[in-house]
């Protein structure tokens, strides 16, 4: 009689130690996504500043006289920049 007390009692706590485990696991996965996402937006605004960067570069080589590599690099930089735009806008 007293072991199954004993056995009821176990049980219970390891389910409420399992349940509060997956708990706190759960609170950590969605913390950890919270910062992940954080950081992903800083490296898209990052990455936002130095295409528009390298794009005036390549406009001032443009207008420079350079010709070839430059004016295509600066039109599919220009075009990629459009195509992204209008993603974030939809």
């Amino acid at each position: 009689m007293i072991w199954q007390g004993i056995i009821t009692a176990a049980a219970v706590v390891s389910g409420i130690t399992v349940l509060g485990t997956a708990a706190v696991k759960m609170v950590r996965f969605w913390l950890d996504q919270k910062a992940q996402d954080r950081e992903i937006n800083q490296v898209k605004t990052e990455m936002g500043i130095i295409c528009y960067g390298v794009l005036a570069c390549l406009d001032g080589l443009k207008q420079m006289g350079c010709d070839g590599d430059v004016t295509k690099a600066k039109n599919d930089l220009e075009k990629h920049l459009n195509q992204t735009a209008h993603k974030i806008i939809k």
